[in-house]
Parts: C-alpha cells; sequence; structure tokens
C-alpha cells in the first residue's frame, strides 16, 4: 500500500489536485481509497462537494472524517 498526502491552505487546489491523481491512479489500474478531512460539519456525496469530486473521479473508496 502506497499513502499519498494533499496538504494546503483553503482555496489552493488541493482538491482539483486530488480528483488529477485519482484519476490517472485509476487510469492505470490502481484500487484508490480517499480520505477527506475537516474539522467543519461536512456533507458526503452531495454534487460539488470534495467527497462527492473524489468519487466521481474514480475512488473506489471514499470517507469523511471530522
Amino acid at each position: 500500500m502506497r499513502i499519498i498526502s494533499i496538504v494546503g491552505l483553503k482555496n489552493t487546489g488541493k482538491t482539483s489536485l486530488t480528483s488529477k491523481v485519482i484519476e490517472e491512479l485509476t487510469n492505470r489500474d490502481f484500487n484508490v481509497a480517499s480520505i477527506k478531512h475537516s474539522h467543519h460539519k461536512m456533507e458526503m456525496d452531495h454534487e460539488g462537494t470534495d467527497t462527492y469530486k473524489q468519487m466521481e473521479s474514480g475512488s473506489d473508496f471514499v470517507v469523511g472524517i471530522g
């Protein structure tokens, strides 16, 4: 198992980068799981949320931790 961590300030492109990494890894036949960490209340699986974007990018498993 390999782990990639993407961390940064708000509005710096973390979700866009994460989505591109997920897409590339799934295109190369890797199984991908992603974890969204937040200190704020989160909603999952709603269009436009970070977790939704991760699922749409091809992540096999998405977890939200708050």
